[in-house]
């Protein structure tokens, strides 16, 4: 089955519209834009894809900032306790994270670094 809903979801954000069981035939279009033809919708799939793909990519890249990251770095204290070589690998990791979108194998094949002191 054609993912139209992730077609739709990717290539026409804001747009208002419903389907019933992805299939194209149900689509209907509430926004004031064209609505797009099942060719149109065909054309954009890969694109869809990778995009979504990268999305999934930059969430765990920012869950994993978010959780691992952010606990050292915001907190005085913890910070503060932690030698200047453990602060430079915190540091490194972290821009290994930021780096992440920049890989060559970016979303498909991700080297995910680990943060190690």
């Amino acid at each position: 089955m054609i993912p139209y809903v992730l077609v739709l979801e990717e290539m026409y954000p804001g747009s208002s519209w419903a389907m019933s069981d992805g299939d194209y035939d149900t689509l209907q279009w509430f926004s004031s834009s064209p609505k797009p033809t099942k060719q149109e919708l065909d054309a954009q799939i890969e694109t869809a894809l990778h995009s979504r793909k990268c999305k999934n990519a930059r969430k765990q890249r920012d869950y994993l900032l978010q959780t691992e990251v952010d606990p050292i770095v915001l907190s005085v204290l913890r910070w503060g306790s932690l030698t200047q070589q453990q602060q430079q690998a915190v540091a490194q990791y972290r821009q290994l994270l930021l780096d992440i979108p920049q890989q060559v194998g970016f979303p498909d094949n991700i080297v995910w670094p680990s943060l190690s002191y």
